[in-house]
Formats: C-alpha cells, sequence, structure tokens
C-alpha cells in the first residue's frame, strides 16, 4: 500500500478514500498507512490462525488480564480476533489462570479442535505462547470480532459489486471477499470454503450491511 491517500470532492470537502469503504481493517489500514503508524504492505501473506492470549481487561491496579483466543491473521497481516465473549463473564482469577503454559495448551487443543470443524487444512492453524495482542493498540492492526460464532451465519452474494458477504444477523459481525468473475480461489487461500458452501443463502441491504455490521475484509 502505497505512503499516500487518495481523497474525492464533494461541498468544498476532502473525504479520505477510507470514508468510502465498508471493511473496518481496510478503512483502518488505509488511516494508519497513510499516518504512518503501520508500514506499508508491499505484497500479500498466506493467511493463518494462530491461537495467542489477547488482553481481555486490566483490573483497577492496571493488572493486564488475558483471554485465549484464535486469531485469524489476513492476507494484509491483520489480527483479526475470533472471540467467543466468554471473557467478558470470567472472573479475574479464571483468567489468571491463563498465564499458565499448562492451561493455555489445554485450552489451544480445544480451539484448535473447534476452528478445525470450520476452516480446512488449506490454512495453517498453530499457537504462540509468547504472543499477547493488545487490541486496543494501533500496531499491529487488530481488530476483535466478539461472539464470534461459525455457526450463526448467512452468506449474501451482491452481483453489483462481485462481493460475497458472510454475516451473523445476531452480533452483527461480517466478513466480505472479492469474487473476480467467478473465481473463489480466496475460500481455499482461507481454507473456508467447505464452511462457505454449507452455509444458507439469505438477501441483506447492502445499506444495513454498511450502517449496523462491523465488515472485515478478507
Amino acid at each position: 500500500m502505497a505512503n499516500n491517500t487518495m481523497i474525492d470532492i464533494a461541498d468544498n470537502s476532502l473525504y479520505p478514500l477510507s470514508a468510502f469503504v465498508l471493511e473496518q481493517n481496510f478503512k483502518q489500514r488505509l488511516d494508519d498507512t497513510f499516518n504512518e503508524i503501520l508500514p506499508a504492505n508491499k505484497e500479500l501473506v498466506p493467511p493463518r490462525i494462530e491461537i495467542v492470549r489477547v488482553l481481555a481487561r486490566t483490573t483497577p491496579s492496571n493488572e493486564a488480564l488475558y483471554d485465549v483466543a484464535a486469531v485469524l491473521v489476513t492476507r494484509q497481516t491483520d489480527r483479526i480476533i475470533l472471540s467467543d465473549a466468554m471473557a467478558s463473564s470470567a472472573t479475574d482469577e479464571e483468567l489468571r489462570k491463563n498465564e499458565n503454559n499448562e492451561v493455555f495448551m489445554q485450552k489451544v487443543e480445544k480451539i484448535a479442535t473447534e476452528k478445525s470443524k470450520f476452516f480446512s487444512s488449506d490454512i495453517e492453524i498453530s499457537y504462540n505462547k509468547e504472543t499477547k495482542l493488545n487490541p486496543t493498540l494501533k500496531s499491529p492492526l487488530c481488530i476483535e470480532l466478539t461472539g464470534f460464532n461459525e455457526r450463526n451465519f448467512y452468506r449474501f452474494y451482491y452481483e453489483k459489486t462481485n462481493i460475497e458477504y458472510i454475516y451473523d444477523p445476531a452480533t452483527h459481525l461480517c466478513l466480505s471477499y472479492y469474487i473476480n468473475k467467478g473465481d473463489d480461489r480466496i475460500l481455499d487461500i482461507y481454507g473456508i470454503r467447505n464452511w462457505i458452501e454449507s452455509l444458507p443463502e439469505k438477501k441483506i441491504s447492502i445499506t444495513t450491511l454498511a450502517n449496523s455490521y462491523k465488515i472485515i475484509g478478507l
């Protein structure tokens, strides 16, 4: 991505390109790259899933408490946290146990088994005991999808733009990807073909998606 930004002019105002992007991670990457918070991406990387510790909250004494979660690292190196939302109801003591590597590995095994039901062997699923992600920091680009559950999604293909949206009406979470002239190899790149093709199709308006959903671009 180049170290500049495109603008549009309307009513004597300037709008950055990010103002016209629906995907939150693309929008944030455009802005943060322009502001030199993130380095410019010169090429795409193979996506992967990495199970790591993710900051859940801090105590009044500023102690950091961590959840264990699957993180989808996109082709643009964005970190998308696939959170089950259980950390919000966990006690401080329960979260402290995640610092223990034995507890961590037990959760890694459980999460990896669950994600393998939806992501094929085309995408690597690994773990890292050392990584601790803080979703509030700007670098790396990190976005949390709270309450992410693969079983609750529908699919909608928007012919005007050749973009398919995978969305959950309960959590208002959405994934999107571009299908170029029927070329859907991106499903294999992310290892999600079987999952996506098993989802029911259901129409939704682009306006609803744009105004009400957190959309992540793959």
